[in-house]
């Protein structure tokens, strides 16, 4: 079967980063989802161009701190263009924001891509503390690890199919965990999942496709997994997320050293 992924290529994309013509990785939009109702998912960020044009999505784990993928802001570090970003929170339409922060620091961890897809988790600082309300809230860092059999919640701005615009609406999906072990036998044992990684999968028509990278996957009030890379789209592999768990102490030592 030919294998087409990339690792970022949102709408109006910002960098596209290729593999091997065979391996290129995607990083997720939600595909076989439906739209969310407003505030019911008020961690959920667009992650936008000051133009607010859409690049990837996030969640709020505290009133300075967004959490999303290093891949969506890589480009944006090395070039010394953090006052080119904005964080819209507080809606269910990206263009439509109920509040708009300006980016202070950008934070991808020390080691991402290193190995290739790996260690993509980043931070985001603002510049002013976010305004909570009824749909504007942050979401708790997990305190146990996933297990075999659990469900997680993704949610974020993406193609419902591989035609269509992307949706006005935020889209949300159910998805199961899939153990690291039985992962690496559905992926072949590609050396771009590892232990930094969880697996989600449900069957062949749901899960991640082209475009907004970073969107949280969510489990009893608390954000597990950050869409990294997946085959598009929904072909019938699972889709690698970083795993928030296993990144928690350097999350905590970021947020608590700034």
């Amino acid at each position: 079967m030919s294998i087409l992924l990339f690792i970022l290529m949102a709408v109006m994309c910002s960098a596209n980063t290729l593999r091997e013509p065979n391996k290129i990785r995607t990083a997720g939009r939600i595909f076989g989802g439906e739209p969310a109702k407003l505030g019911s998912a008020p961690y959920q960020v667009s992650l936008q161009t000051l133009s607010f044009e859409h690049i990837c999505g996030g969640c709020i784990i505290s009133d300075l701190y967004i959490l999303t993928a290093a891949h969506c802001i890589k480009s944006y570090v090395n070039n010394h263009r953090e006052s080119k970003l904005q964080v819209v929170t507080g809606t269910n339409r990206y263009e439509q924001p109920g509040g708009v922060y300006k980016v202070s620091k950008l934070i991808p961890h020390y080691n991402y891509n290193n190995p290739e897809l790996h260690n993509d988790i980043a931070l985001i600082r603002l510049d002013s503390k976010i305004a909570f309300d009824k749909v504007t809230q942050a979401i708790s860092l997990p305190k146990v690890p996933l297990k075999d059999g659990d469900e997680v919640v993704l949610t974020g701005w993406g193609n419902t199919d591989l035609v269509s615009d992307i949706p006005d609406d935020l889209q949300k999906i159910t998805l199961k965990f899939v153990p690291h072990k039985e992962c690496l036998q559905k992926m072949d044992n590609d050396p771009g999942l590892g232990l930094g990684h969880i697996c989600t999968y449900t069957k062949r028509g749901e899960g991640a496709c082209y475009g907004d990278s970073g969107s949280p996957l969510i489990k009893d009030g608390a954000v597990y997994g950050v869409v990294n890379w997946g085959f598009p789209c929904a072909t019938g592999k699972p889709d690698a997320q970083a795993n928030v768990f296993f990144y928690n102490s350097w999350i905590r030592n970021q947020t608590n050293s700034s």
